[in-house]
C-alpha cells in the first residue's frame, strides 16, 4: 500500500513508534484491531463506491433558501405581546406566507397550546421571534387531513421549550396520517433549543423534530441546542424519503433511552434515521458534545437496502460521548447500506467501545480525505473505526 492508501492508519503507527505517545495496553489493542479491520476490508474503491458517484468537494451547495414572502399575513401591530396563539393558528389554517410585526427587538410568544399545521405554509419569524411551548406542551404538530402533497416551511425563527413527556417531536412533530411521503418539512435559519420529548421508548423521541413518513426533511443553516428525546436527541426520522442537513450545528443534544432497538431506545444523540429506501446527506454539519445511551452519540442510522445511502461531507463529529458500559459508537453508527464519508473529521469522541465510527453489517462505501483523531474506547475494540461488515469498503 502506498502512503495515500493508508492515510487513516499512519497517525496511529507514528504514535506507536514514539514511546512518549504510546497508549496504554487497552488503547494499543484498540489501535491493533483498527488496523486489522481496515486491512481486512479495503477493497477496490470502484466496487465500494459505485453507487455514490465521484467524491464531492468540501463545498456545500444550499439545500434550501428562505422563501421570499408574497402577500404575507402579517401578525401583530408593532408591539410585543400583540400576537396570540389563536391568531397564529388562524393564519396557519388559511395557509400561505405568514410573518410577524412585533417591533424591532427579539420577542418570545408563549403558546397556550400546540399549533396545528394542515396545509402548505411558510412561517417567518424575521430573525426576532421565538415560539415557546413553555415546557408544558409541543410547539408545532404537522398533519395532513386533506391527503395533500404540501410543504411546511419554518424560516428565521426559534422553536423552544417544547415538551411531550409521553410523545415524540416536542418542537415539531409530523406523525403518520395521509399518504405516505406526501408532506415535506423545511427549516431555514431556524434554531431548535431546549425541546424535550419522551425520555424512554423503543422508537419514539426526536426532542426537536420527529418526522414519520415525510417526503423531504431539510434543515439549512439551522441550530439544534440542548434537545432531548429517547432516540434522536435533536432529530429523528422514521420512513422519510430524504433527510438533508446543510451548514448546521447540532450541539449538546441527548438520546435518553437505553438498550437500543430492540430495547428502550437511546440511539442517535443528535440525529437518528431509520427506514428503507431513504437518502441521508449531511454537509457542513457540526455535531458537537452530544450524548446517547444507546448507539451513535452523534449519529445513528440503519439501512435495509442498497437503494438507500448515508453521506457525510465536510462534517465535524467532536466530543460526542456514549457514557454507558454496554453500547458503543461515540461519533456515528452506520449499518445496512451504501455510505460515503468525505472531507470530515471525527475527534475526541468517546464510548465504552468504538470511539469514533462503527460500520455495521451490510455497510458498503468509502471514506475519503477524512481525519480520525483523539477518539477514545474506554475498555476495548478501537478508538477510531471498527468494521463489522462483509461488504466492500474503500479508504
Amino acid at each position: 500500500m502506498d502512503r495515500s492508501t493508508t492515510w487513516g492508519l499512519l497517525p496511529a503507527f507514528e504514535a506507536l513508534e514514539n514511546p512518549a505517545c504510546r497508549p496504554s495496553s487497552r488503547r494499543w489493542l484498540g489501535w491493533a484491531l483498527l488496523s486489522l479491520a481496515v486491512f481486512l476490508r479495503i477493497t477496490d474503491p470502484a466496487s465500494a463506491a459505485s453507487d455514490l458517484g465521484a467524491p464531492p468537494s468540501p463545498d456545500c451547495p444550499p439545500a434550501a433558501s428562505a422563501v421570499p414572502l408574497v402577500n404575507p399575513q402579517v401578525l401583530g401591530n408593532g408591539s410585543p405581546g400583540s400576537v396570540t396563539t389563536a391568531q397564529i393558528q388562524a393564519a396557519l389554517n388559511t395557509g400561505g406566507h405568514i410573518s410577524f410585526d412585533l417591533g424591532p427587538a427579539p420577542v418570545t410568544i408563549p403558546l397556550t397550546t400546540e399549533l396545528v399545521v394542515t396545509r402548505a405554509a411558510v412561517l417567518d419569524g424575521g430573525g426576532l421571534v421565538t415560539l415557546s411551548g413553555g415546557g408544558t406542551h409541543r410547539v408545532i404538530l404537522v398533519t395532513n387531513p386533506q391527503n395533500a402533497v404540501y410543504t411546511f416551511t419554518l424560516q428565521n425563527l426559534t422553536i423552544a421549550d417544547g415538551a411531550t413527556p409521553t410523545g415524540s417531536g416536542a418542537g415539531l412533530f409530523k406523525p403518520t396520517g395521509g399518504p405516505w411521503q406526501a408532506v415535506s418539512l423545511v427549516a431555514v435559519n431556524t434554531t431548535f433549543r431546549d425541546n424535550v420529548a419522551i425520555a424512554v421508548a423503543q422508537d419514539d423521541g426526536g426532542g426537536a423534530v420527529y418526522a414519520v413518513g415525510a417526503d423531504e426533511v431539510i434543515f439549512q443553516d439551522c441550530t439544534f441546542l440542548r434537545n432531548r428525546g429517547s432516540n434522536g436527541g435533536a432529530v429523528y426520522s422514521l420512513g422519510s424519503r430524504v433527510v438533508t442537513i446543510v451548514d448546521s450545528l447540532m450541539q449538546d443534544n441527548r438520546a435518553t433511552g437505553d438498550g437500543g432497538n430492540p430495547g428502550n431506545g437511546g440511539n442517535g444523540g443528535a440525529l437518528g434515521v431509520d427506514g428503507a429506501e431513504r437518502q441521508v446527506s449531511l454537509c457542513g454539519v457540526d455535531l458537537l458534545n452530544n450524548r446517547a445511551n444507546g448507539f451513535g452519540a452523534g449519529f445513528f442510522s440503519v439501512m435495509y437496502d442498497t437503494l438507500s445511502s448515508t453521506v457525510f461531507n465536510a462534517c465535524l463529529f467532536e466530543g460526542n460521548v456514549n457514557p454507558t458500559s454496554s453500547e458503543f459508537a461515540g461519533g456515528a453508527y452506520v449499518q445496512g447500506g451504501p455510505f460515503g464519508i468525505y472531507n470530515s473529521t471525527f475527534a475526541f469522541n468517546e464510548a465504552e467501545a468504538i470511539g469514533a465510527l462503527f460500520l455495521g453489517p451490510g455497510a458498503t462505501g468509502e471514506i475519503v480525505n477524512s481525519t480520525f483523531h483523539g477518539n477514545l474506547a474506554r475498555t476495548g475494540l478501537t478508538g477510531g473505526l471498527f468494521f463489522s461488515t462483509d461488504e466492500a469498503v474503500a479508504i
